[in-house]
């Protein structure tokens, strides 16, 4: 059966509708909406679909974009160029672009307005790509249409900066401002990345130190700003006032904000569990390298090509404390706030997933690294809690031959009675189960590529976990639950586990089938992050 919607203009006669639209005290939401013409882009959103990555790679496009636009500025200001253009949104008095009159200056300058344009063209695409995004996520489409309102701010401060003769004050404000179009440009692209992947809640210690952290950073910024505003790279050749404060002075206070930032780091991550450090280690990796910038600034006598690297290690320290911030205040996803105990009359969330109608995959979390694997298999806390105070803690051990043979029969049982709940007969089904289990694992445990591991908490089993690995896409075919652990939390520690062990074996990728009948499983897959990219449909003869 298909449906056909059809719009209220009359292609044929070019009717529209009268005018005007009339809403009655009764009309419902949905039938105002139907009554109200659409926005181009909630039209285009009905015919076209972007997903999760595509809008992802928009956004991190216009992260690269804000920063190259605050490289750019650097560059115009060493070379002298800022009034190489000596109007405003004219490049001279009577003519828009820069003309061989304006010289090597006037060039660099209108470059950089022409970049701005280049910028508003990839904000652009992705307003449109977040408005098309499936699932539609409000906060990503927000960020993108903050980021071009910001943009115009830009402008206009650029504007007002020519206008100004390059006040140090206004090219500071300047400056900033464009700090301020990376900052949401940086959140955007974290929201895109993230917001589908559970992520554990940080200590109050590391959120303390992320904030504090946070605000050091925007103190450097600014500071920074003054020694630039005090320095002699004023943005022209001719004569620029400059700041009247002492520039070694400024620059002894520049450089103490600058080491406590590296000590702020430090201390975060050393307050960070081993899988969330990668980002503050690699924020204070830019630190130490920006400080040696500093050092060659200081011996190279300001040199402008020092100084256009000491701006663009500036622009990268800011949006790595960002992200570190980020990290500390992410407001838990589902996966860590539903509680473990679903309603009365809910099944409990265990799935038979060797073959079914509903495949979802997702990123493997950022979790932390596995320790080395040990005879007794890989150790996993889970970050969830079905009691206050309580921990579920599974331990992941690989099954012997003698328990395969156990555990086969029990599974194959169990996968007929889901093909048999799908609507398949008897027979068809064990037939199906004996084939799918013989084609999987022809070797047993020793089948390449398939990894089966019974669940331990302490001494006491309570599940099993059955994985296949396959470059860089690991793919869960079974995990269950005891009947008697159930509802504990132990199907979620057992799933993120198998995660954990996929991104230590090199997965980027962990995908799963499940019946839909499996209510409870799919719930559960869902808040942990996956997303469903296909659907099986059958019709009975």
């Amino acid at each position: 059966m298909s449906i056909v919607l059809r719009s209220k203009f009359n292609r044929a006669s070019g009717a529209r509708p009268a005018l005007p639209i009339r809403f009655s005290n009764t009309d419902s939401r949905a039938a105002i909406r139907n009554k109200v013409v659409k926005s181009p882009l909630a039209w285009l959103a009905e015919q076209y679909s972007v997903g999760p990555r595509q809008v992802a790679c928009a956004a991190g496009v216009a992260v690269t974009a804000s920063l190259l636009i605050i490289v750019t500025g650097a560059v115009v200001r060493v070379t002298g160029s800022g009034l190489g253009c000596p109007e405003w949104p004219n490049c001279t008095d009577s003519t828009f672009a820069a003309t061989p009159e304006t010289g090597l200056h006037g060039a660099i300058e209108y470059g950089n307005r022409l970049l701005t344009g280049a910028l508003c063209l990839v904000v652009g695409w992705l307003i449109v790509g977040s408005r098309l995004r499936r699932p539609l996520s409000r906060p990503i489409l927000r960020g993108a249409w903050l980021q071009f309102w910001v943009i115009i701010l830009n402008a206009i401060v650029g504007g007002i900066t020519v206008w100004m003769r390059l006040s140090p004050y206004v090219v500071a404000a300047h400056f900033l401002a464009a700090i301020l179009l990376l900052t949401t440009a940086t959140v955007t692209w974290d929201r895109s990345r993230r917001e589908a992947v559970p992520t554990p809640p940080a200590s109050p210690r590391a959120r303390a130190l992320g904030t504090i952290l946070l605000f050091t950073s925007a103190a450097l910024l600014v500071v920074g700003t003054v020694v630039s505003g005090t320095g002699p790279h004023a943005g022209d050749s001719s004569d620029v006032t400059r700041l009247p404060l002492d520039w070694t002075s400024i620059t002894t206070a520049h450089a103490t904000l600058a080491t406590a930032v590296v000590a702020l780091t430090i201390a975060m991550l050393l307050c960070q569990p081993a899988g969330a450090r990668r980002r503050t280690a690699v924020l204070l990796g830019v630190l130490l390298a920006q400080g040696a910038v500093g050092v060659l600034e200081v011996l190279t006598d300001v040199h402008s090509g020092a100084v256009v690297l000491h701006v663009l290690g500036s622009a990268l320290v800011w949006a790595g404390a960002v992200r570190v911030f980020l990290d500390t205040r992410r407001v838990p996803s589902r996966a860590s706030i539903i509680p473990e105990f679903p309603p009365a009359g809910r099944r409990a969330a265990q799935s038979e997933v060797a073959a079914s109608p509903r495949r979802l995959y997702a990123r493997v979390p950022g979790l932390p690294a596995d320790p080395p694997r040990c005879a007794d298999g890989v150790r996993f806390s889970s970050h969830l809690d079905p009691y206050p105070g309580a921990r579920v803690d599974v331990r992941l051990e690989p099954m012997t031959e003698e328990e395969f043979g156990s555990w086969k029969v029990g599974a194959e049982a169990h996968f007929t009675q889901s093909i048999l709940r799908s609507g398949v007969p008897a027979t068809a089904a064990a037939a199906e189960a004996a084939e799918t289990f013989a084609a999987l694992l022809p070797d047993g445990v020793a089948t390449a590529g398939h990894h089966l591991w019974y669940a331990y908490d302490g001494d006491r089993r309570v599940g099993f976990l059955w994985l296949k690995l396959t470059g860089f896409t690991a793919f869960v075919y079974n995990i269950a639950v005891e009947q008697d652990q159930r509802r504990r939390g132990y199907g979620r520690a057992i799933m993120e586990a198998g995660e954990r062990w996929s991104r230590t074996n090199g997965a980027t990728t962990i995908g799963l089938h499940v019946f839909t009948h499996n209510h409870g499983a799919r719930s559960l897959y869902e808040q942990l992050g996956y997303l469903e990219t296909g659907r099986r449909l059958s019709k009975g003869l």
